[in-house]
């Protein structure tokens, strides 16, 4: 786990935040800083994975002193990639499947909801008391994602385990996210009634900026743009990515690097039909690359199956099946560094995965990305390629295989070049921002306890 990096000059709002809160904080330090991270997925999906750590390093550049607890699925697992953390298990999870882990999963949020809920608000004083995660908080932080929206049961756990954040009295701050699209009424005034009680919501992209305002018609001070977390680091392992070529017998500048993804097209009459339209454009894609340009292409991992949640094999291998003199598959669960390394020798990238495109353009490899939820295209807008993104509810191979030949055109390569920059610079700005921001939360709590 690579230590937090420090940044080396804080803008003058953020120096300002931070001899404010001085004289408070040295008052709170007397205990140490308790920070609550929720809504945890991590290791298993690389693009999580980086949130998370780009999070941690927030963090403990703010706070180096701070104990950080963190909830999560799998705790024992998660402790292994990022020991610094205490970590809790999340409520309601479950590895069974059918109808039993739909029971666990209400069980285990209707406990959870129990404890740090209703049960203080009953017995402030007494034995019933709030789990010791969520006990003497000085700030809650929801990870960094894209998992506000509710085309998925998922939604539930997220919302309660927020209303939960909210119950401690810590303030609570969403790190960058994607929220929304909701479909259901029901959802949506749910989300808004929580995160009015937040103390800032960040979003990610223009589109989740949208439907934080004029959706869920959130106050204007509440809310706040900032780039995706993945920005804010863009760490290169050269070395590990030129021994993973070399050990699938590639070279650099002689393939290209896609992501898929096993999506479940919500909305869709015919969902079944539609994964197999967008496997088959893809596939199809692929094998006029390579006889037009006599390179295969290599699909990674992004998304490894983990505790009863799938991860990207099986479409990765029904690729396979579909264009095998074309698509190599590549199942190792590369970390975030490496990845980046073996993209960015790639002749161009396809990603399917929103951070595996976030990745591309760090490195500068030309891009074309299929985006499944809105969150991609605001992200490629963000570094000035919206014109690189197909919707993969309705796209063709004609024109994914457009934005494949604009990627590969030499005369185009200063766009992505710009596009690396942009990126970066917004890394940079987003990082010193989301610092203040943090800052700003904790001496405002310790002000109102030290009156």
């Amino acid at each position: 786990m690579p230590s937090p990096t420090a940044i080396p000059e804080l803008d003058e709002a953020c120096a300002t935040a931070g001899e404010a809160s001085s004289a408070s904080r040295e008052r709170t330090d007397e205990r140490r800083l308790r920070i609550l991270v929720t809504h945890v997925f991590g290791y298993v999906n690389k693009g999580d994975w980086m949130l998370l750590d780009s999070l941690l390093q927030s963090l403990t550049d703010a706070f180096p002193a701070a104990e950080l607890l963190g909830i999560c699925r799998d705790p024992a697992s998660q402790a292994r990639y990022f020991p610094q953390v205490r970590w809790s298990p999340q409520y309601g999870t479950s590895s069974r499947s059918g109808l039993r882990r739909r029971m666990d999963n209400v069980a285990g949020l209707l406990v959870g909801v129990w404890r740090n809920v209703v049960s203080p608000s009953l017995f402030p004083r007494g034995s019933g008391g709030r789990a010791s995660c969520f006990a003497d908080l000085d700030l809650v932080v929801a990870c960094p994602g894209g998992y506000f929206e509710d085309s998925n049961p998922s939604i539930v756990s997220n919302l309660a385990h927020l209303r939960m954040g909210l119950a401690s009295g810590a303030p609570v701050i969403l790190a960058p996210q994607s929220v929304g699209p909701f479909h259901s009424p029901f959802w949506r005034r749910r989300a808004a009634r929580l995160l009015r009680r937040t103390h800032r919501v960040i979003v990610r992209e223009s589109a989740s900026e949208r439907i934080v305002r004029d959706e869920l018609q959130l106050p204007d001070e509440l809310v706040q743009q900032l780039p995706d977390m993945a920005f804010y680091d863009n760490r290169v392992d050269e070395a590990g990515a030129e021994a993973a070529l070399a050990k699938l017998g590639l070279e650099p500048r002689r393939f290209l690097a896609a992501t898929v993804l096993d999506w479940y097209f919500p909305g869709s009459n015919a969902p079944e039909q539609a994964r197999a339209a967008y496997l088959a454009n893809v596939a199809q894609v692929a094998r006029d690359l390579r006889a037009r340009h006599g390179a295969p292409t290599l699909v990674l991992k992004q998304v490894e199956a983990g505790y009863g949640t799938p991860g990207d094999e099986s479409a990765m291998h029904e690729l396979h099946r579909l264009a095998p003199d074309a698509v190599a598959v590549d199942e190792t669960n590369y970390p975030p560094a490496i990845m980046r390394g073996i993209i960015g020798r790639s002749l161009a990238f396809l990603g399917s995965r929103m951070h595996s495109n976030v990745f591309a353009l760090q490195t500068g490899a030309p891009v074309a990305a299929i985006a499944y939820l809105p969150k991609t295209r605001g992200m490629m807008e963000m570094a000035g390629l919206g014109d690189q993104v197909v919707d993969i509810a309705d796209f063709t191979a004609e024109e994914l295989r457009a934005k494949i030949d604009f990627a590969l055109d030499p005369q185009n390569r200063e766009r992505f070049a710009e596009a690396k920059r942009r990126v970066d610079a917004l890394g940079a700005e987003g990082r010193r921002e989301f610092r203040r921001i943090l800052l700003d939360a904790v001496a405002e709590t310790a002000t109102r306890r030290n009156r």
